[in-house]
């Protein structure tokens, strides 16, 4: 399987590359990147960096190079900026507009031979846990972020439902991500709820490579399933 990851110079996309690399169902990862990768992964046969210096535009070279693939986890997100501008920005503009780029061009390159036809394009996008769908609603805390992180969500869900037979849309909503080491009991009840890292990602990798729509169809992924993923 072809995957396309972003974000991987951050905190949770670097352990989302590192589940891809140990996922035995991943044979290739294009990592769309402003900056270089560390040295330490940028031998590794299997992952290809390409670098972006804009992610409002997919130019067809760009695309061509990420045909075949089947799934993008996006981890690309401002969470917090006094700018809102730039925050719209990079969460919902840089977003859609991969949606659009990939969902259209290579949602067309994902056929199967067979009696599935066409398989879909998974769009893996780690949202957060406190998002607002509703747009008119007031917040009293974190209410331009957790509005704009909601926006997206509603963008990408219209798009799924406008281009159902090519994409299918997952969205994570992790509490607070925490890393291996830290006092877990004490960021649990003094801040909510969290998840490790590791698992974040574990859900993310298993969610592209294999899906996972729920019984009422929503293809959401709130802290708690998260937390219960396959036990």
């Amino acid at each position: 399987m072809k995957i396309i990851l972003t974000g991987t110079t951050g905190f949770i996309g670097h352990e989302i590359l590192t589940q891809c690399l140990h996922n035995p169902h991943i044979t290739s990862i294009v990592a769309l990147s402003r900056r270089p990768l560390p040295a330490t992964v940028t031998n590794i046969p299997n992952l290809t960096v390409k670098l972006v210096d804009d992610f409002l535009t997919y130019p067809e070279s760009l695309l061509n190079e990420l045909r075949g693939t089947e799934a993008c986890i996006w981890a690309i997100g401002v969470n917090r900026t006094k700018d809102t501008e730039t925050a719209r920005k990079v969460n919902i503009e840089y977003t859609m507009a991969a949606m659009e780029a990939f969902g259209t061009y290579l949602s067309s390159s994902s056929s199967v031979e067979g009696g599935e036809g066409k398989k879909k394009f998974r769009f893996v996008y780690l949202s957060g846990g406190m998002s607002e769908r509703d747009q008119s609603r007031s917040l009293w805390m974190a209410g331009e972020m957790r509005k704009i992180r909601g926006q997206v969500e509603n963008e990408l869900t219209a798009y799924e439902k406008t281009n159902h037979t090519n994409v299918e849309v997952y969205i994570a909503r992790p509490g607070m991500v925490l890393a291996r080491g830290m006092s877990l009991r004490t960021l649990v009840f003094g801040m909510g709820p969290s998840i490790w890292v590791d698992d974040l990602a574990k859900v993310l990798v298993d969610v592209a490579v294999n899906g996972n729509e729920d019984e009422d169809g929503e293809m959401v992924l709130e802290n708690e399933r998260m937390l219960r993923w396959k036990q």
